[in-house]
Order: structure tokens, then C-alpha cells, then sequence
């Protein structure tokens, strides 16, 4: 609690890039420390303490709020590849990590050549199919995860960085691929012009079937 308190009308910024928890010998890859559960009993909470903190809207915080959203749609576990452009303490934390393990030339960073796509979507029958296609033909790296309160899930693709663009496209052509039974077999359009721009690219009206990326890291040259 005297923590909590002592952070409620300073930058938080600080305290963000102190609970960056680094996956095992990457310096791209993050997640949150499981400190925070100490200090707000969840990491839902001590996202949505900076969320609405005073210093919000400083760049920096905005950043790690951008961050800690994507932590929240995959429920705080996997690690995460982000590049912080914004903030300057977690950008000197990720130089110290990189001096601390300069001396292990020989370790390569598993996340190098991965490329993490969160796609976002409103259609549990939609996610069922798709488990069930993945099991079948096992092509595609991903997780799921939900929040049910919002009716809402989310896949975290991994690709490979070298062909992630094409890569992307055939896991949406996947998805189009796969028979919509539960939808009566609809004609579910598919919108590729928008595909990379964060809005819905899944058109049918009648049943109000919503897919969209949300996160692309890094971002797609």
C-alpha cells in the first residue's frame, strides 16, 4: 500500500520500466513482473491503476499503457516482443540488460527472427473452428486467449520476421478457408486492403463477425 501511495502523484514512468520483466536472454521480449501482484493484488489492477494515472497522457506512460493492454488481451503470460520508442528509462534498462549479457556471445535471442501478430475478434465459433482446424493441420504457431467479459478473443501468431507479411495473409486465408457452419455456411468477405491497417477485415453484416489485428511486432517494413 505504501508503494501504491507513493507513486499516486509521481510519474509513473519509473516504476513501468521497473517491472519490465525481460524474457531469459532477450532484450525485445517483455512481460509483467509478477511484483505487482504484491503491490495491487493482480496485474489487471496495476494496469488499470496506470491506466487512469495521473500522468496518463505523458508519452512516455502512454507507451507502457499501449504495452500493458497487450499483456492484459493475452492475460499477462506470454512474453511479448515490443520496441519502447517513447520511454527513455525503459530504453536505458534494455542497454543495461544488453551490457550485462555482452559477454555471452554465443546466446542468440529466441525472439530475433519472430514476428508476434495479435489478432482480435468477436466470434467464439470463429475461435472453435479454428482449434479444431489447428489440431487437423497443425501449419500455424498460435495461442488463444478470451475475455469473456467483453465477449472478446485473441490469437498471438508467431511468424517468422524474413516472411512474416506473406505469412500473415495465409493465416487470414485460413480462416476464410474454413467452413462456417455455425453461420449457416455465410459468405464471409474478406478485406486485404485493410488487413494491416487495425480495422476489421471480415465483412458480413448479418452476422456481425469482427477480426482485426491489433499488434504487429515489430512493425511490418
Amino acid at each position: 500500500k505504501k508503494i501504491k501511495s507513493f507513486w499516486n502523484d509521481k510519474n509513473i514512468e519509473l516504476f513501468c520500466a521497473q517491472v519490465l520483466n525481460f524474457a531469459p536472454f532477450s532484450f525485445i521480449s517483455f512481460k509483467i513482473s509478477d511484483f505487482v501482484d504484491e503491490v495491487f493484488n493482480d496485474k489487471e489492477s496495476f494496469y488499470q491503476y496506470v491506466k487512469n494515472h495521473v500522468y496518463r497522457d505523458d508519452e512516455a506512460v502512454k507507451e507502457f499503457i499501449e504495452f500493458f493492454s497487450l499483456c492484459k488481451a493475452t492475460m499477462f503470460k506470454p512474453f511479448l516482443k515490443f520496441k519502447f520508442e517513447k520511454s527513455s528509462l525503459a530504453s536505458q534498462r534494455i542497454l543495461v540488460a544488453k551490457e550485462f549479457y555482452k559477454g555471452d556471445s554465443g546466446i542468440e535471442d529466441e525472439y530475433v527472427n519472430v514476428t508476434q501478430v495479435i489478432f482480435e475478434t468477436n466470434s467464439l465459433e470463429l475461435v472453435k473452428n479454428m482449434q479444431q482446424n489447428n489440431q487437423l493441420n497443425p501449419e500455424f504457431s498460435f495461442e488463444i486467449f478470451s475475455d469473456k467479459k467483453n465477449h472478446l478473443w485473441f490469437f498471438l501468431l508467431n511468424v517468422d520476421t524474413r516472411t512474416a507479411k506473406s505469412k500473415i495473409k495465409d493465416f487470414v486465408n485460413l480462416i476464410m478457408s474454413i467452413e462456417m457452419k455455425p453461420f449457416n455456411n455465410a459468405q464471409i468477405e474478406l478485406n486485404l486492403d485493410v488487413l494491416f491497417d487495425f480495422k476489421n477485415f471480415l465483412a458480413n453484416n448479418e452476422w456481425d463477425i469482427n477480426m482485426k489485428i491489433i499488434s504487429i511486432q515489430p512493425n511490418l517494413e
